[in-house]
């Protein structure tokens, strides 16, 4: 029993490190896609390419419709010229969720080519969603045929490896509550249940994350589960609703839901005309690694479509810009990362400045 005391709280502690490194989390691999096939033929690759490319295509457009849109037709059908690599592995046998025996898989990992993709995408005006996404924390009510309980990630592993690789496979970083007795204190069962969002709001504060995923889970007595999601995004609120005769499916579509809300907000489209005549003023550059950060950054971001270093002087560099979205756009990507703190702006007559400071 004392083992498994001191076990239940180093996984704790884990976590708590886990959560409080997270915030918002940049997506490593986004452009790389595990892909299951049957055999190693052309006739198959080709085919795994062109899903491979689509899963990719809403993961990076934040859409999980997108294959209804005629844009998509066209960029499938030049699947294999977006492939920097491929490569065949094999995964090991394991147990699938909730009891389903997987016999050995064989994968088609595809690397895909970012850039051709972002070029691919302005062009057909579609959105593209940055590396640098929020947090999201999930508060989870479920009553199944025996009880109501909140989800804890530490009981309830089959739930939450569904959750995670759906979130993986979408590239929405997610954190879970820590369960411990500030959370028993802070949150009940029933404040996710009735879908109180002060309480909820109030219990989230501790964690570092940009927003929240509220669900309540039920099987009816049809046999049937049913699901509404609610994401908390300050004082905004989406609501969402699925049912389902299978749990994992209920909580996919719970995942892409969420991914699906969160990308209107941050994913951006190219703009009909770039804006020009930008400027970005860096503050805190103290050395030559400095200004080679704050570059490469700015070269990251998707919302910027031509970047030149203007002027350096003491610790400040200033850059001119061209966007290819709306400046809205530019300010919620780097708010998003660890790497820029806004400034102060200014603006005159034939161009807008604007401000930031690096994190160091």
């Amino acid at each position: 029993m004392q083992k498994h005391r001191i076990l239940r709280y180093m996984a704790a502690l884990s976590l708590l490190f886990c959560v409080l490194s997270v915030n918002a989390a940049t997506v490593e691999r986004l452009y790389e896609v595990a892909y299951p096939v049957e055999t190693q033929q052309a006739q198959e690759r080709k085919a795994a390419i062109e899903q491979a490319l689509l899963e990719l295509l809403v993961r990076v457009t934040g859409n999980s419709q997108i294959a209804e849109l005629p844009q998509t037709v066209e960029l499938l059908e030049k699947a294999s010229g977006f492939v920097r690599q491929f490569q065949y592995s094999v995964r090991q046998n394991e147990n699938s969720p909730f009891g389903e025996s997987r016999k050995e898989q064989a994968i088609l990992n595809v690397v895909f080519d970012e850039v051709a993709i972002k070029q691919a995408l302005w062009k057909h005006n579609l959105p593209v969603w940055g590396k640098t996404r929020p947090a999201t924390l999930l508060w989870i009510a479920i009553q199944d045929s025996e009880k109501r309980y909140l989800l804890d990630a530490n009981n309830a592993q089959e739930i939450v490896d569904v959750m995670n690789a759906q979130a993986q496979k979408r590239g929405i970083p997610v954190i879970y509550p820590l369960m411990d007795l500030e959370d028993q204190m802070n949150i009940k069962v029933s404040d996710v249940w009735g879908g109180f969002i002060d309480n909820i709001s109030g219990a989230s504060s501790r964690y570092p994350a940009e927003e929240i995923l509220s669900g309540r889970i039920f099987l009816d007595p049809f046999g049937t589960w049913q699901a509404r999601w609610t994401l908390i995004h300050g004082t905004e609120q989406t609501v969402w609703q699925i049912s389902g005769e299978d749990l994992t499916v209920v909580l996919e579509q719970g995942m892409h839901g969420l991914a699906d809300n969160v990308a209107v907000r941050y994913a951006s489209t190219a703009s009909d005309d770039a804006q020009v005549g930008l400027q970005i003023r860096i503050s805190d550059i103290k050395d030559i690694n400095s200004l080679v950060r704050a570059t490469k950054y700015l070269e990251s971001l998707s919302q910027i479509a031509k970047i030149h270093l203007a002027k350096v002087e003491s610790t400040r560099a200033t850059f001119q810009i061209e966007l290819r979205s709306e400046q809205q756009a530019l300010a919620r990507a780097i708010s998003l990362g660890r790497t820029l703190m806004q400034d102060t702006q200014e603006t005159d007559e034939e161009q807008v400045t604007l401000a930031y400071r690096l994190i160091q």
